[in-house]
């Protein structure tokens, strides 16, 4: 598996509920991308700022997707293909 190391801001459609928040799909270079699968959740702290990790996948790659708390900002940091 190949893997590319980004830092790219994107948009994403997320839904929010009661245990949190599920990232749908992320705009990339234009392109929606659409998520099937949620593989992993974790949280890391940077300074005061909470970053929510999402490893997350659909049948074309595997992506890891941060949402950043205090900025309210995601960021696309990895993609992951066969």
């Amino acid at each position: 598996m190949g893997s590319v190391s980004l830092h790219d801001s994107i948009e994403v459609l997320a839904r929010f509920h009661s245990k949190g928040m599920e990232p749908l799909a992320f705009k990339w270079n234009g392109k929606r991308v659409n998520i099937t699968k949620i593989n992993l959740v974790y949280d890391s702290m940077v300074g005061r700022e909470r970053i929510i990790h999402f490893a997350v996948s659909n049948d074309e790659a595997a992506y890891q997707l941060d949402y950043y708390s205090l900025k309210q900002q995601w960021k696309l940091s990895g993609q992951y293909v066969d």
